[in-house]
C-alpha cells in the first residue's frame, strides 16, 4: 500500500513538472479533439479492515471515442479477484479538462454488470450457482501526456460491487446470499491515443 501511494505522488510529481515546463513543440501542440482512445488500468480496491480481504487486485481496460474535445464515450471491461473472479462489462464515460499537449484532468463514470468467471467456494456449504450483480464507479484522474500516442493516468475514485450466490440449505432447499462491495479505488495505467 505504501509502495503504490509512493508511486502515485511521484507520478503526480513529475506531471506538475512535465506541466510547468512544457517545450516549444508540445505548447505548440493543439489538444485531441476527436479519435479513438484505450486507456489500460492496474488498480487496488480498498475496503475496511472488517472484510476478509482488505484490498482487491484490479485490471481494466477502457475504449474511449473522444466524440469533442471535453466528452469522451466508450465501453470498460475489466477482472476483479473479490472473493472470486468477476468479470465487469459495461458503458463509460469520460469528462475530460484538456490543457497543452493533450496532459490535464478527468471526470470518469461507469455503470454495468459482473459476470463470475467461478463458482464460489464456501466451507461446510454447498454452492450450486454464482450469479453475477450491478457495478457502479466513478473516479477523478490526471492523464500526463509523454510523448506521441503514449499518456500515462492516475485515477481516484470509488467502486460498488455486487454478486450472489445460491446454496443449499437442510431447511429451505435453496437459499440466495448477496454480497456487496463499497471500496475506494487507486488506479494507474497507460493511455494510447
Amino acid at each position: 500500500m505504501k509502495r503504490t501511494l509512493l508511486l502515485l505522488l511521484l507520478v503526480f510529481s513529475f506531471g506538475m513538472y512535465a506541466q510547468n515546463n512544457p517545450s516549444e513543440s508540445e505548447a505548440a501542440k493543439a489538444p485531441k479533439t476527436n479519435g479513438y482512445m484505450n486507456f489500460l488500468s492496474y488498480g487496488q480496491l480498498i475496503g475496511s479492515e472488517n472484510d476478509k480481504d482488505t484490498h482487491v487486485h484490479s485490471l481494466q481496460m477502457t475504449h474511449n471515442y473522444q466524440v469533442s474535445n471535453r466528452v469522451a464515450l466508450g465501453v470498460e471491461t475489466g477482472i476483479d479477484w473479490f472473493d472470486i473472479s468477476l468479470l465487469s462489462v459495461g458503458p463509460n464515460v469520460k469528462l475530460l479538462v484538456p490543457q497543452k499537449g493533450n496532459s490535464g484532468f478527468y471526470f470518469g463514470g461507469s455503470l454495468g454488470h459482473v459476470f463470475p468467471l467461478e463458482d464460489m467456494k464456501l466451507e461446510y456449504l454447498t454452492v450450486k450457482d454464482t450469479k453475477g450483480g450491478p457495478y457502479a464507479g466513478a473516479k477523478l484522474g490526471y492523464l500526463l501526456h509523454i510523448n506521441g500516442k503514449y499518456n500515462l493516468f492516475m485515477s481516484l475514485g470509488y467502486r460498488y460491487q455486487a454478486f450472489s450466490i445460491i446454496r443449499e440449505d437442510w431447511w429451505l432447499r435453496e437459499v440466495e446470499r448477496s454480497f456487496k462491495y463499497n471500496r475506494f479505488e487507486v488506479r494507474v495505467g497507460l493511455g494510447l491515443f
